[in-house]
């Protein structure tokens, strides 16, 4: 394998494909650089905290359409994107709250996660007093404000446009609730339809990820319909120990991808060395050598303790693409240069051959000639591994050097939207022999066709 093509896959492979053929494509020269977010330090993902390069939050990104849901009237026309950046929000406040419950269940303060779960009962039990007081035609009687009848009227509306469970899954968000409370009327009937045709995405989120969306109604049994008590009812167990394990199928099922011999893909944060791999005594060629440079986080010549813990990864999830298999879809807004995580996987020779799916080269940071390493997520790997094609790709491969450690990097190359699909270009090399379906202008396909056309005349 030449470190100018560094994928490989098999024609029989039908999963992430474009066509039934193979994928991927070679990294790119690191010649930008990072901004560091903590020197010397893991980056934290906890309440209201950092989950981009550069700083900033999901939360932070959306205060612009918060605030003219607030200081807007009802006429104002309210976009799409307005009402993706609140969504972007809440998805980011769920991550945040099971962040937290996570935290407290393994011995750390409790007192956000206790906030959190305060918040969303009060929030809840509001909407079951409004439901209930609407049955009666006293709803306006005990909200005589306008401020409290606004936001008793949003909460009806969310309740019956998104159902009891979407509802309940979002009331754990700070930013559903500030809609609901503040938010013009125009925005919020945008922002519950969109909740609306994305349900599936919003419970697999929460579901997978262990929110408590049960907890505030289950006290509420007096006024709970037999629907609502059939849905309080515990679901099986999925078989998965990390969402990035199960994707959301088209029938909109989940599923849990496996290899051939059915055996599960199993999620790891980062490459492991397997020495089983390589001749006895050989040491991991992606420990960083004086050749790779300075850390790329810190600047530091010497070894240090950075890691590259993006936690960008957890808001993208995993779905199928009709003709193409499980793509990875964004559940943020990235903005160019972010750092979304490390290709992760097996660290085998650069001549292992064992995997002609995913496996990934990793090339020399100094040295784009020099393969060093094959990095192969076929059996454990992230979510990185299920990126598609397109020929007008919105990430890069870069190399990198964090740590004590070189990398292989999957960074933003361009704004990538929520519910965008996240891709990467394999390289023309690979599509020599290949037809690519991405449909892009300038498809690498079509250039292939008219330069064929051109030398047969």
């Amino acid at each position: 394998m030449s470190a100018s093509s560094p994928w490989r896959r098999s024609p029989s492979s039908s999963l992430i494909s474009l066509s039934s053929s193979p994928r991927k494509r070679s990294s790119s020269s690191p010649d930008t650089t990072i901004s560091p977010s903590s020197p010397r330090k893991r980056v934290r993902f906890g309440s209201r905290t950092r989950i981009y390069p550069d700083g900033s939050s999901c939360s932070s990104r959306v205060s612009s359409a918060r605030a003219s849901s607030v200081e807007t009237s009802d006429e104002t026309e309210y976009t799409s994107t307005d009402t993706l950046l609140i969504l972007a929000a809440i998805y980011h406040d769920i991550a945040i709250v099971c962040l937290n419950r996570k935290a407290a269940s393994s011995g750390h303060d409790p007192l956000p996660y206790e906030k959190d779960s305060v918040s969303a009962a009060k929030f809840v039990d509001r909407a079951i007093t409004v439901n209930e007081l609407l049955k009666v035609e006293l709803l306006q009687k005990n909200f005589p404000t306008s401020e409290d009848l606004n936001e008793a009227t949003a909460v009806r509306i969310a309740w019956s446009r998104v159902g009891f469970r979407i509802f309940a899954i979002c009331a754990w968000s700070q930013a559903f609730r500030q809609v609901c409370r503040m938010g013009s009327s125009e925005l919020r009937r945008k922002l519950f339809g969109l909740m609306a045709r994305n349900m599936t995405s919003i419970r697999t989120f929460a579901r997978l990820r262990g929110l408590d969306w049960r907890g505030p109604l289950l006290k509420h049994g007096k006024h709970r319909s037999r629907k609502i008590d059939h849905r309080l009812r515990p679901r099986p167990k999925i078989r998965a120990d990390h969402p990035h394990e199960v994707y959301i199928a088209l029938n909109k099922k989940l599923r849990v991808p496996t290899d051939a011999s059915g055996n599960k893909r199993v999620h790891i944060d980062q490459s492991i060395f397997r020495p089983k791999f390589w001749p006895s005594k050989t040491q991991d060629p992606t420990k960083r050598r004086s050749v790779d440079g300075t850390c790329d986080i810190c600047s530091s010549e010497d070894l240090c303790d950075c890691t590259l813990d993006s936690r960008a990864g957890e808001m993208v999830e995993l779905v199928e693409y009709p003709g193409k298999g499980i793509g990875v879809r964004s559940l943020a807004n990235f903005k160019a240069g972010d750092i979304l995580g490390e290709f992760a996987g097996e660290i085998c020779p650069d001549d292992y051959d064992d995997d002609p799916v995913y496996a990934l080269v990793q090339q020399s940071k100094t040295d784009s000639e020099t393969a060093i390493a094959v990095i192969s997520p076929m059996r454990f790997g992230n979510w990185t591994r299920y990126i598609n094609h397109s020929c007008n790709a919105s990430t890069s491969f870069e190399r990198r050097t964090v740590g004590n450690r070189t990398i292989m990097t999957v960074e933003a190359s361009r704004d990538i939207g929520m519910y965008e699909e996240i891709t990467i270009n394999y390289g023309s090399d690979y599509w020599k022999n290949k037809t690519c379906k991405c449909g892009e202008e300038g498809c690498i396909s079509s250039y292939h066709s008219e330069s064929e056309g051109s030398n047969s005349n």
